[in-house]
């Protein structure tokens, strides 16, 4: 009898308990399809900012790598971090120089 009794211990039975459980998930289903959104939206920026410097600068640029597959590649892309990255100092750069 004791083994169902710590096992039921751990189910939470309260509703504020179900509340910051419920929280909790609802920021997880939310905010990574939001993240992925967001570097899908970053590579489209550094995709533009590949052809200005190409237009302006009249140099060769590499092209990004082939946009990765599934919701994990999404979040391992080294070449959308790099865009977010790039798009964050880049907005950065555009207040300090607008002083």
């Amino acid at each position: 009898m004791n083994r169902y009794r710590t096992w039921l211990s751990t189910v939470p039975a309260r509703d504020d308990e179900l509340l910051a459980l419920s929280v909790g998930l609802v920021i997880t289903v939310v905010g990574i399809p939001l993240l992925i959104g967001t570097l899908y939206a970053v590579r489209l920026m550094g995709r533009v900012e590949r052809a200005r410097a190409r237009a302006l600068l009249g140099t060769s640029v590499a092209p990004a790598p082939p946009t990765p597959r599934g919701w994990h590649g999404w979040l391992t892309d080294a070449a959308g971090w790099r865009a977010l990255g790039h798009a964050v100092l880049l907005g950065r750069v555009g207040v300090l120089t607008a002083l």
